[in-house]
């Protein structure tokens, strides 16, 4: 539990480390991202941005990828902090963090669309918009990709053909942290404190949410049975407080 040693930026940090081949990569509101010796501390290389950097690196093969404020979506050598390529979104801060998996790039950004990018030229496979900011960090099992933005949804992608499978709009709008994956079930942390677990392996069907509102509506005026959860819900928690970060889950727990 003892300090091994300490790196000082100039402004507050507010990204997650990632660490890997004995290197600490960090990105920073002073404007950079840093790359130190984790055994060490010792700064290896910097690469200065234009602006400060909330979204947390992801380090895959020999590239490190970040989302920049001024809508870039940027990716680094790993081993000498240069650039390899950079790609701007539409529109608003990219402060969302990037997830990699075989090749692919996938992170969210303020202009509410999800992109996939081939993580070594930068170019678009494909993208969504959805309906908000996207300030998490996606989650990925197998091809099934679950994406959270800040008005509250929940959304399923297949990463194979790109297109959307499910959407679930929790019983608050604001989601502060990332949705979690384990085994078959997502978990989404709603900030007035319900926990939602959502069938990973859900599917639209056409017009089941307008008919579930519907049912919901009349059950709220006495005019029928409550319809219980919606589709593709596994079950709801109150947890009786505020939750603004993100979730672990391990087996059962």
């Amino acid at each position: 539990g003892r300090v091994r040693w300490t790196f000082e930026t100039s402004e507050q940090i507010t990204s997650t480390p990632a660490v890997k081949g004995g290197r600490l990569y960090l990105t920073t509101q002073d404007n950079r991202v840093v790359a130190l010796n984790a055994a060490t501390g010792t700064l290896i290389w910097e690469y200065e941005t234009t602006t400060p950097v909330d979204s947390s690196p992801a380090v895959a093969g020999d590239m490190v990828f970040f989302g920049v404020r001024n809508r870039r979506v940027i990716a680094l050598d790993a081993l000498t902090g240069e650039q390899r390529w950079e790609f701007v979104t539409e529109n608003n801060p990219t402060t969302g963090s990037p997830i990699v998996k075989d090749g692919v790039v996938y992170i969210g950004s303020g202009d509410g669309r999800l992109y996939a990018l081939d993580a070594l030229t930068g170019v678009e496979r494909w993208s969504h918009l959805t309906r908000d900011w996207i300030t998490n960090t996606p989650a990925l099992s197998g091809n099934m990709l679950a994406l959270a933005s800040f008005d509250g949804w929940v959304t399923i992608y297949d990463t194979d053909t790109g297109k959307r499978r499910f959407s679930f709009r929790g019983f608050n709008r604001l989601i502060m942290g990332s949705p979690i994956i384990e085994g078959e079930s997502i978990y989404v942390s709603y900030r007035n404190g319900l926990v939602t677990s959502v069938n990973l392996m859900e599917e639209e069907v056409l017009f089941q949410s307008r008919w579930y509102r519907l049912r919901l509506q009349l059950w709220l005026w006495g005019m029928g049975d409550h319809p219980g959860l919606p589709k593709g819900v596994n079950w709801v928690q109150g947890l009786g407080s505020t939750i603004d970060m993100t979730s672990a889950a391990d087996a059962d727990r």
